[in-house]
């Protein structure tokens, strides 16, 4: 089967969307399926507002059966700020209903903004399939559903959807505006990784028998050896006793970060032992927060991105990991904590809450609830006995319900599926 897939991002650069979409590909590969991956040229996450150098696109092969293609990024003049007053803008628009559609579908081009995507996609061989990622980037939706027109294929869509909380608008509105609502409505196939992300999709509109569930998985992580000190780690890190909580990924306001480091200073005002350190991209806000609370002497550290070695050696001396995110359709990061045996605190809202099973292998607190989260933690900080219960039930769990060969199982008859349901309708069949 020819797949074509089109996402915003792919590794090298990080991120749990960005090592799913790569996860899946070379599984569907290795299984004789022909995939083509077009993707942005960049490393790092600030090349979506940034931009990076022009250029022609980098086409590489990575394994038989799996090519990938690498386009620049435009950017915004001016950087960020533009960037978010224009999805503001966008998010306003949207109120509007569909009157605004043609206008957010040009603008949602720019989101991120890959140079010749259209172009791109319809030179490659003519797929059996176009498969789209990342409705908050929706560029990729967008020209799938587009492309897949063209070429007379079905359109399946994995759009990682936000569902958010009640209380934030905000994170609905960006993944719910009438052109990203009119690509998911419209798809033939919209792969969801938990029952929550499923649910809000269907309330958004798209029919139910269109959505199929698939969830996600991580490959085995490497070994941390417990003697080694990764190369680029804080030499903080590596010194005193107390208990180290981890978090991983965007270190952001909706990804939980700004809430991990206050429950943490909450902890430290409280002379109870414990040390924080955030290992991802940062944004300008967290960034602010971290240095307010160091210079109070609140032990909150920002790592920056960090490589895999010094992410398992994190991961392997860390007491739990923290995501309290609102915005996580899944939370891959979980999955990795697990691996180690690690127990985990999240926020009871979208992918997370569906994942941790509460007081059995992680915790979950109401999001923005601080004291909530600041007691969960002093939970396991105090009691290790409890934690290591907790995080051996959740590496049990991820060992035996987590894995890629039955992810792509799931892919594969949602494949089947659409392409079926494409025939019947091109022969005159009910949608």
């Amino acid at each position: 089967m020819k797949v074509l897939m089109l996402t915003p991002g792919y590794p090298p650069m990080p991120g749990g969307g960005e090592r799913y979409v790569a996860a899946l590909a070379q599984e569907l590969a290795a299984r004789g399926h022909d995939i083509v991956a077009i993707t942005s040229m960049t490393e790092r996450p600030e090349a979506f507002w940034t931009g990076t150098h022009a250029g022609e696109a980098v086409a590489e092969v990575q394994r038989k059966g799996l090519g990938v293609i690498r386009l620049p990024l435009r950017g915004f003049s001016g950087g960020r700020l533009p960037m978010l007053l224009l999805r503001k803008t966008m998010a306003v628009s949207g109120a509007l209903g569909d009157v605004a559609l043609p206008l957010l579908e040009r603008w949602g081009q720019r989101f991120p903004g890959l140079v010749g995507l259209e172009q791109a996609a319809l030179a490659t061989e003519t797929p059996l399939v176009v498969h789209s990622f990342n409705a908050s980037w929706e560029q990729c939706l967008l020209t799938g559903s587009h492309v897949a027109r063209i070429f007379a294929a079905p359109h399946v869509t994995s759009p990682f959807f936000h569902v958010g909380v009640k209380s934030a608008g905000r994170v609905w509105r960006n993944n719910g505006m009438p052109h990203q609502r009119r690509v998911l409505v419209e798809a033939d196939a919209v792969l969801t990784n938990t029952v929550s992300e499923r649910d809000g999709l269907v309330r958004l509109g798209v029919d139910h028998s269109r959505l199929h569930i698939v969830g996600a998985a991580i490959p085995p992580m490497p070994d941390a050896d417990r003697s080694d000190r990764p190369v680029r780690l804080s030499e903080r890190l590596t010194t005193g006793d107390a208990p180290l909580v981890l978090f991983l990924g965007r270190v952001s306001n909706d990804k939980g970060a700004l809430l991990a480091m206050r429950a943490i200073a909450r902890l430290s005002q409280l002379g109870i032992p414990c040390r924080l350190a955030l290992a991802g991209q940062p944004a300008p806000e967290a960034q602010r927060l971290a240095k307010r609370l160091a210079q109070q002497g609140h032990p909150v550290h920002l790592l920056g991105l960090v490589d895999e070695s010094t992410k398992a050696w994190l991961l392997s001396h860390c007491t739990a990991l923290v995501l309290p995110s609102r915005t996580d359709s899944f939370g891959l990061v979980l999955l990795e904590a697990w691996q180690y045996g690690k127990p985990v605190v999240v926020a009871s809202v979208g992918g997370p809450a569906d994942l941790v099973s509460h007081g059995i292998d992680g915790l979950q607190v109401p999001w923005g609830d601080v004291d909530a989260l600041a007691g969960a933690l002093q939970c396991l900080l105090t009691d290790r006995i409890y934690a290591a219960r907790l995080g051996a039930a959740g590496q049990a769990m991820a060992a035996s319900r987590f894995s890629w060969s039955a992810v792509a199982d799931r892919v594969e008859d949602a494949y089947r599926t659409a392409v079926a349901d494409y025939k019947n309708r091109q022969r005159g069949g009910p949608r």
